[in-house]
């Protein structure tokens, strides 16, 4: 029984539970029985706290809150139960030996390095020396993310570790992305995160020259992860594209070519006006200091992030993002 989907269908004895109706339920009758036919069959009975919880849920009409009952394995959903448990460090050696599988699955042929700091575990194709160097400056990223998050002093960055990826060669930063994530990345981008509660990383192509300023593609990726975290990834993400200073020249034009303020929320718009447009909101909503200070502390508290959005800006995202758009304001 590897999916939810798999799971309402049942099996020969019918299906497990009926909607609404946990006392005609068959789960129900299993996990209260005695003897023999109890369920679990090879483990200690339900609480009585659990067995309430699964027939208020039945009664609630038992339906799946993840983003597919095909997709969401019944593996993925305790791994996410394990990653929101664990403890910081326990989190963090789950993420290293994981990181390092997907290391190896993208990367198996390739010299490469390794370096382990207190804020980032990090891997590279390039020497070990250049590479603490990389991570000495997402060290000095992660300080002013801090200062502009205002980050609660001893707190993680990102809980369980964030691990970050450099590449030297845009060839293995897109074969990367093509065999741990099973997508072609766009031709422009020069960095991504990727968080989903029990990953949180960054891979990064690292410039040449003055292709782009490091670090502030590094300050983007661990700033993103950081709220994604606190919203336990719910957090929209939009493309990460180093050009910064190119996206302040092109907001006013990016804007001009929306035919609706809901061209951007319905991602009507090309990638690369998309980028703008999203990078242009982004700093649109950092710019209502306490509003935005409201929605960060809600996060830290635990709070989902809609609902944090909602309560600190009087509407949700979508809303939020549609009448920026219609303003026409930067």
């Amino acid at each position: 029984m590897d999916n939810f989907a798999r799971f309402i269908r049942g099996g020969d004895s019918g299906a497990p539970f009926v909607p609404g109706k946990p006392e005609d339920s068959m789960i129900v009758r299993l996990i209260k029985a005695t003897g023999n036919g109890r369920m679990p069959r090879n483990g200690p009975p339900l609480s009585a706290d659990q067995i309430a919880k699964i027939e208020t849920w039945i009664r609630e009409g038992g339906k799946f809150d993840g983003d597919s009952a095909n997709d969401e394995t019944m593996q993925r959903i305790n791994q996410i139960a394990l990653a929101k448990k664990a403890t910081h460090e326990q989190l963090a050696a789950m993420r290293a030996e994981s990181s390092q599988q997907k290391w190896s699955l993208g990367m198996p042929n390739v010299t490469s390095a390794k370096v382990d700091g207190s804020n980032f575990l990090a891997f590279g194709t390039m020497g070990e020396e250049t590479l603490k160097q990389y991570v000495a400056e997402a060290d000095k990223s992660a300080d002013k993310v801090r200062t502009i998050l205002k980050i609660p002093a001893g707190q993680p960055l990102v809980k369980g570790k964030m691990t970050l990826y450099f590449f030297n060669k845009r060839y293995d930063y897109a074969e990367f992305g093509n065999m741990t994530e099973r997508r072609d990345l766009p031709a422009n981008w020069k960095g991504h995160y990727r968080y989903d509660v029990t990953d949180a990383y960054g891979s990064i192509q690292v410039p040449s020259e003055d292709e782009y300023e490091l670090d502030v593609l590094l300050g983007q990726l661990i700033a993103s992860s950081h709220i994604a975290a606190l919203g336990n990834g719910s957090v929209p993400e939009c493309k990460k594209d180093p050009r910064v200073v190119e996206w302040d020249n092109q907001i006013e034009s990016a804007l001009a070519t929306m035919n609706k303020p809901d061209d951007f929320v319905m991602n009507r718009l090309s990638p690369d006006q998309t980028s703008v447009v999203s990078y242009a909101f982004l700093k649109a909503i950092m710019g209502r200091g306490n509003s935005f200070d409201a929605m960060m502390n809600s996060l830290r508290q635990g709070t989902e992030f809609d609902e944090a959005f909602q309560s600190a800006f009087n509407m949700t995202p979508s809303q939020l993002a549609q009448a920026w758009a219609a303003s026409g304001r930067r």
